[in-house]
């Protein structure tokens, strides 16, 4: 059994933001994932990571997926599978305002950095789907 908790999953994170789903789109079985959805999320605030601008999420259409909806705000803590990055819907991610404790906890771990983080990290949108790791195949 995994820790989740706050500080537990933040330190396994890639990385853990807040942000507001900008637009959702279905994507079809392909690199070893069923169908899913992508989700682009504008990144609002960084606990963790190098992330910036928009972010691409992947939610496989599995027992695992993490649904979100559009003009919702979230916190996320984020992994990279396969050059895709993922929520795992058993954590603390979630909807706000609904996760205050959880941000609260959050801004006690790490000191938030704004907008504005390296866009050639390699969590950057263009990375976030494996448009990256495609080319490296």
């Amino acid at each position: 059994m995994s820790d989740y908790s706050v500080r537990a999953e933040y330190d396994r994170s890639a990385a853990v933001v807040t942000g507001h789903v900008i637009s959702a789109r279905p994507v079809s079985e392909a690199g070893g994932y069923y169908e899913g959805s992508v989700y682009t999320v504008k990144v609002a605030t960084v606990y963790r990571g190098n992330m910036s601008g928009r972010i691409e999420i992947f939610s496989e259409n599995s027992s695992g997926r993490f649904l979100m909806q559009r003009h919702e705000r979230y916190v996320l803590f984020l992994y990279s599978e396969t050059g895709r990055l993922m929520v795992d819907n058993c954590g603390n991610s979630g909807p706000l305002p609904g996760k205050a404790e959880v941000v609260r906890a959050l801004k006690d771990i790490a000191t938030p950095k704004r907008d504005g983080q390296n866009p050639t990290s390699a969590f950057h949108a263009d990375a976030a789907f494996g448009r990256t790791g495609e080319r490296d195949r």
